[in-house]
């Protein structure tokens, strides 16, 4: 589940809205890097997942197929 896209796009979101809130609301610094931190990493996250083609999507151009290999 933590492999799709819609999960890294909320993810992404979450994160980088905490992190605006915290700065705003709160005005803590450590949890202003930790949110901002998690924000960073989930959108290298994101990219990674548009980049790379699952497996099945490869060996079919883009067409998935069922399999029980996968």
């Amino acid at each position: 589940m933590q492999d799709t896209k819609t999960y890294a796009i909320l993810n992404v979101l979450g994160a980088g809205l905490s992190c605006y809130t915290s700065t705003i609301l709160i005005d803590y610094m450590p949890f202003v890097i930790l949110e901002g931190t998690r924000a960073l990493v989930a959108f290298i996250g994101l990219i990674g997942l548009f980049k790379v083609p699952r497996k099945f999507e490869m060996r079919n151009k883009g067409h998935p197929v069922k399999s029980d290999k996968i």
